[in-house]
């Protein structure tokens, strides 16, 4: 959710693991975008403005329609590397438009799992957090950066995000405190204080691209 102002309104998006419909209604209904969800688990009812398509990620895209951002919020990280690599390469190959990619993966650097590990010496998996069971990778901020080199996208940005202090229960005035501290922590020593890392990206040019680019000035 805190990458929905980095989405501008009226936008066609594609929202891929988004299936509980949070970040797609949002963008529906305050952004008016037009956003098209694609996950095996659709939990989301439908809304004016939104698309719900059943897919497993862990299978190849289907055909997708032209859009200006494409979100991988906390879906990463649930893929093997190679299948990471592939996604990636998949969106590059299907959206030759170069849409926006914003991503966001659990910093496995986080320094209070760092600490966790060095007085128990191992690292206790849950159902929740940086360490939910169903992680396939654990990503790093130099891993994310690999990844996305590899796969053959530019990165404008990588911010580190503080916990989600919210859904702690406390009283949103001192949630609101210190979230904004932890972002000052975040910022200034993002790889041991940032909980998320938030890339925003965009593929490079394919060569099919490249050559249509050229014969429309050559023409």
């Amino acid at each position: 959710e805190r990458g929905l102002s980095l989405v501008p309104s009226d936008s066609k998006v594609i929202d891929l693991g988004g299936g509980n419909g949070w970040v797609g209604k949002a963008l529906a209904e305050s952004k008016n975008c037009k956003v098209t969800i694609l996950d095996e688990n659709i939990t989301s009812s439908p809304c004016p403005g939104l698309i719900l398509q059943v897919h497993d990620l862990n299978q190849p895209l289907p055909a997708l329609e032209k859009a200006d951002a494409v979100l991988l919020l906390d879906v990463l990280e649930h893929l093997d590397r190679r299948r990471q690599r592939e996604l990636l390469g998949e969106i590059r190959e299907a959206l030759p438009s170069l849409p926006l990619l914003i991503a966001s993966v659990p910093n496995t650097s986080f320094f209070p799992l760092r600490l966790v590990f060095l007085f128990t010496g191992r690292l206790n998996y849950g159902r929740r957090g940086i360490l939910d069971e169903t992680h396939r990778f654990l990503f790093s901020r130099h891993s994310l950066k690999e990844l996305m080199a590899d796969s053959m996208y530019s990165i404008e940005s990588l911010r580190g995000l503080p916990p989600p202090i919210g859904l702690l229960g406390f009283s949103p005035r001192f949630c609101r405190f210190l979230e904004r501290a932890l972002q000052v922590l975040a910022d200034y020593w993002p790889r041991l204080f940032a909980y998320q890392w938030l890339c925003l990206a965009r593929p490079t040019p394919t060569a099919e691209a490249l050559l249509s680019e050229a014969k429309s000035f050559s023409g």
